[in-house]
């Protein structure tokens, strides 16, 4: 029996975030005894990866990141209900430390069992039919709950943090077909009545993913599916990635592909009305994230749908900057020729 699990999501490279905790709560008067407590790189595993008889658990993992004056004193509660109840199993609640937390922000990777599945059978061979239609039920839902308390409150006392958000294990199958450029797969899946938009908590769609990947047969399938080509991840403001640094909001899968250079894909997101100057919460439009890590081709049919060249970020940094300032010689000179100009806001980071 093989133990490598079937990855069943997307850890998140694109700097996205998610508003795991719809609230905060403060633990006494003093303005810094505030938890904040946010996910990014969520994910769903499921273990063991091969279809054959056996128990299968489902793992939820990922970073979670707490901001406060005292993260050591906190500890975590994960609950899972499962709507309807479905073939799958309610794993046990489950309680994890972070012991090894630093006063004031940091991060730490979890995972914890959220429900079982006990197969009596082997199931027919995967490679006609997607995995996860095997093992998961058509509408499933999984809902889990998080709680964060503080550790000398009873076991039942009102948590300082807590949310509930909803897992479709279908929803994050389409989504590694689609990275995998697994036509077939997506087509079983939304055969089967997958939202083409379901998405990870982060709401990092299918979409999203084989735009970033360059898989453009199952960009156009999603698209003529009916995919919304201008949905938008989501972040709260307050939440840390592992490395300390502000997670924005607001990813397209235009965005996506201008920040890998995909211009067949740019141009064909386009075509189906994607829109060009959409801002991320930080600023970054699809020019942007092209002139940065893109390359020439895609700045130049991003020009041409009427991007704007005279916006900066949050920061204050035009297009023409992040080209540069990335080595994008061809994608500078075309942004500089439709009329962009160098703004470098060397004073954004005092000393």
């Amino acid at each position: 029996m093989k133990t490598a699990g079937v990855v069943i999501g997307v850890v998140l490279t694109l700097a996205l975030g998610s508003d795991l905790f719809a609230q905060d709560r403060p633990l006494g008067q003093e303005p810094d005894s505030l938890f904040r407590v946010g996910l990014t790189g969520e994910k769903i595993v499921v273990e063991p990866d091969a279809i054959i008889p056996g128990r299968y658990t489902l793992y939820w993992e990922g970073w979670v990141c707490v901001e406060g004056p005292d993260p050591e004193a906190l500890r975590f509660v994960g609950q899972t209900t499962l709507d309807p109840p479905g073939q799958w199993v309610v794993a046990t609640a489950t309680q994890f430390g972070v012991s090894h937390l630093t006063r004031g922000q940091s991060s730490f990777y979890e995972k914890f069992a959220v429900a079982h599945l006990d197969v009596v059978e082997a199931l027919p061979s995967p490679s006609a039919k997607s995995t996860f239609r095997l093992i998961f039920e058509k509408d499933q839902k999984i809902k889990v709950k998080l709680s964060a308390f503080v550790k000398t409150q009873a076991r039942d006392a009102v948590p300082v943090a807590e949310a509930t958000y909803t897992l479709r294990p279908l929803g994050y199958g389409l989504i590694v077909a689609a990275t995998a450029g697994d036509i077939a797969g997506v087509r079983d899946l939304l055969d089967f009545g997958v939202d083409v938009d379901s998405g990870t908590v982060q709401n990092w769609t299918a979409l999203m993913a084989a735009s970033s990947a360059g898989h453009r047969g199952v960009v156009r399938l999603l698209l003529d599916k009916g995919a919304n080509v201008n949905v938008r991840g989501r972040s709260f403001p307050f939440i840390v990635s592992p490395f300390g640094a502000s997670l924005p909001g607001g990813y397209t899968a235009l965005m996506a592909a201008s920040y890998e250079g995909r211009a067949d894909i740019v141009s064909l997101l386009l075509a189906h009305g994607a829109k060009v100057n959409h801002q991320r919460s930080d600023g970054w439009t699809p020019p942007m994230l092209a002139a940065y890590g893109g390359n020439g081709a895609t700045v130049r049919l991003l020009l041409n749908r009427g991007a704007q060249v005279g916006r900066g970020d949050n920061a204050g940094y035009s297009p023409l900057a992040l080209a540069r300032i990335n080595g994008n010689v061809r994608g500078a000179r075309l942004i500089k020729a439709r009329g962009g100009k160098i703004a470098v806001p060397w004073d954004a980071f005092p000393e």
